[in-house]
Formats: C-alpha cells, structure tokens, sequence
C-alpha cells in the first residue's frame, strides 16, 4: 500500500496535480515559461537551477492542467493567508495575558500556561544548591 493513501483528501489532489504537471512539461505538453503571468516580470532562475515560476492551480486541483504560470511573489499573493490559531494545542486561548511573543521572532507565539504547568512538572527534579 503507498504512503498517499494516508494522507488528506485535499493532499492528494494537491500533489496528483503536481505530478501531472511536472508529467506535463517533461512530456513538453505544457510549456514553463520565462514571464510570470502576473506582473509580466522575467525571473533570474534560483541558485541551484530551479525556475522561480511556479504552477499555480486557480481553478482547482481537479483540472490539473488548467493552471496560471506565477513567480513566487505573484503566487505567495494569490494564496488566501492561513488564520492565526485562537488556541494553543493544549487547548489554552491565545489572550493578550496568556501569550508570550518572542522579541527576536514575531512569529513566534507560546502558551504562558503550558509553560506554568512544565514548569510545575519540572520543579521536583531540579537540583537545589547546597549552601554551607
């Protein structure tokens, strides 16, 4: 049995489209093309050779070779942004009092909560000093 068979229904259309069109364009089916679709831009190929035009599915992954040819911008653009979570995996919510940002990665979000708890947890084992 393959690993796809595992996968999300939407992973599998994702990456059947994929393959088709990777088949397609080494059949010379479809032909990659050197402008992005978008901002009609000729894009420098990445350092280690691949292009920076990439196969965007506007209509859906059930019509594989009906796509739009963007560069990586163009494409980032296109994808609706991912929501931010409301709730950490433990299932604490993320609130203004419960959430600790770091400095040096805006990105980066924690649970003030989940860190109390392993900290509570760890307590027992940490080694105490001796002072004499």
């Amino acid at each position: 049995m393959s690993r796809i068979a595992f996968r999300p229904e939407h992973v599998r259309f994702k990456h059947r489209a994929r393959v088709a069109v990777e088949l397609a364009v080494k059949k010379r089916i479809l032909e990659k093309p050197d402008l992005c679709e978008r901002c009609n831009l000729p894009q420098e190929p990445c350092r280690d050779g691949r292009s920076r035009i990439q196969a965007h599915h506007h209509a859906g992954y059930d019509q594989p070779l009906n796509i739009r040819w963007l560069c990586v911008k163009c494409h980032a653009a296109e994808e609706p942004p991912l929501p931010l979570k409301t709730h950490c995996p433990v299932g604490h919510e993320y609130t203004p009092e419960n959430t600790y940002i770091s400095p040096s990665r805006q990105i980066d979000r924690r649970c003030r909560e989940c860190a109390r708890i392993r900290d509570r947890v760890r307590q027992p084992f940490r080694k105490v000093k001796n002072v004499s």
